[in-house]
């Protein structure tokens, strides 16, 4: 991997650009720039909300090169929105509390690092100390990771019933013919070829699509635990999860949450030149790998083999907050399916808020939400209660064992009870004073 130095100074509309190459500049605004690189070649780039367009200009007082057709095609570039850069990502308390839980520090992380720490102090200075350090901060960190998921955790209860119910299944089972697609991808790119040697490298192809794989199935967000099946589509450093109610979005920047009546479904298919085609796919040609002009093979080249040129679904979703998502299928019929449904349940969303029949109809997407009360219990008042729930089993452990004692003496048997109490007391004290040497000898303190 190497190093390279960039600097950039801004003044006002125009950008100086400072690198190891020598020293670029561009001007424009957000969303449309024009710049000159330090080679003396020239591009333009703009775009916004994930869709860009970005094209070469070459340099000034040469013409454009045809061998390099891949860089001198303009290259639509389709990037993903962020979560934290969609407009209106925060919709109602639901969206706020999923933001809340997904984004607050990890407490347990922290407790277990300050733990090490005193456990190796406590090894350092005597292995009796660093041993029962260990055994104390074991009971530690487990007690503030179960403090850690239930102050975080978001439980939603929807109650479906009816149409409502209805759509949001046929929600799932088109998300089930969308897994049960061979293939799922993302596109990431799109740059045409419009020049004859690129027509002849890439099989007769027009364009160079790029794309990843995408994750078609069913899961809940982080922290998150809900009484529905929530279909996913991972994809791209982001997951998209469809509740009943709307879409929320999460990747590294945080949680953003669309409805499903501001979405805006698009389906089409593309013929698509593969080097073997998906066990799903419906091949509609053959093209060689090097054509000529005619659809022929090109002689010139010793291997010349035939692709399969296959028919693929294109699936986009979009909304004015900025949410961009564009999924390829292997199956060509699968995106118009889940289309229909996205619109399905938009509409039966405005008619259930318009309804003025029952307040019942009006909320009949929303969840009820349960916030368990130790989410707003601080880590002090939960030590408070874990030390006194572990001193209440203590002592209703000693007085279990105390009566098991009585009754191997027997009724009216006090010495044969003093014995037994003496001996168990005896063995706790052994247990307590072996098990730190055990461990001391096992990591080596000893």
């Amino acid at each position: 991997m190497g190093f390279y130095f960039r600097k950039s100074i801004s003044l006002g509309p125009i950008r100086i650009n400072l690198s190891k190459s020598g020293l670029g500049i561009s001007a424009g605004v957000k969303g449309l720039r024009l710049g000159i690189r330090p080679n003396g070649r020239s591009y333009v780039h703009a775009g916004r909300y994930g869709l860009y367009y970005r094209q070469e200009l070459g340099r000034p007082t040469e013409p454009e090169e045809e061998t390099s057709p891949v860089a001198s095609s303009p290259t639509f570039v389709y990037d993903p929105v962020l979560a934290g850069a969609l407009k209106d990502r925060i919709q109602g308390g639901l969206a706020a509390l999923l933001q809340e839980s997904y984004s607050r520090p990890r407490l347990d992380y922290l407790a277990i690092f300050v733990l090490l720490v005193a456990c190796a102090t406590g090894f350092l200075w005597n292995w009796i100390a660093g041993s029962v350090l260990s055994i104390v901060s074991i009971l530690g960190v487990a007690r503030v990771s179960s403090w850690e998921t239930r102050r975080r955790t978001v439980y939603l209860n929807y109650r479906l019933d009816g149409v409502v119910l209805q759509t949001y299944q046929r929600l799932v089972d088109s998300f089930n013919r969308l897994a049960s697609c061979s293939c799922v991808w993302a596109k990431t790119s799109f740059t045409r070829i419009d020049t004859l040697a690129g027509f002849k490298q890439h099989a007769g192809a027009t364009g160079l699509a790029q794309r990843v794989a995408a994750r078609v199935g069913e899961g809940t967000p982080p922290w998150v635990e809900a009484n529905v099946q929530i279909p996913t589509i991972k994809a791209r450093g982001q997951t998209l999860y469809f509740l009943p109610d709307g879409i929320v979005i999460y990747d590294q920047t945080g949680v953003a949450f669309v409805d499903y009546t501001d979405v805006s479904p698009s389906i089409d298919t593309t013929r698509f030149i593969e080097e073997s085609s998906p066990n799903d796919a419906m091949v509609v040609d053959r093209t060689w790998l090097h054509p000529n002009r005619d659809g022929g093979p090109d002689k010139r080249y010793a291997e010349n083999r035939q692709l399969p040129v296959c028919l693929y679904g294109d699936l986009e979703l979009r909304s004015p907050s900025g949410l961009l998502a564009l999924l390829q299928t292997s199956r060509h019929d699968v995106p118009s399916h889940f289309a229909q449904t996205v619109t399905q349940i938009a509409a039966v969303m405005k008619a259930t808020r318009t309804s003025t029949s029952t307040d019942e109809n009006a909320d009949a997407f929303r969840p009820w939400v349960d916030i368990r009360a130790e989410r707003f219990e601080s880590l002090n008042a939960a030590l408070r209660s874990s030390v006194r729930g572990i001193g209440v089993r203590t002592v209703a452990g000693v007085r279990w064992t105390d009566l098991l004692l009585k009754n191997v003496a027997g009724e009216g048997n006090r010495l044969v009870h003093s014995f037994l109490r003496v001996l168990a007391i005896l063995l706790v004290s052994i247990l307590v004073v072996l098990v730190p040497y055990l461990l001391a000898v096992i990591f080596g303190f000893a």
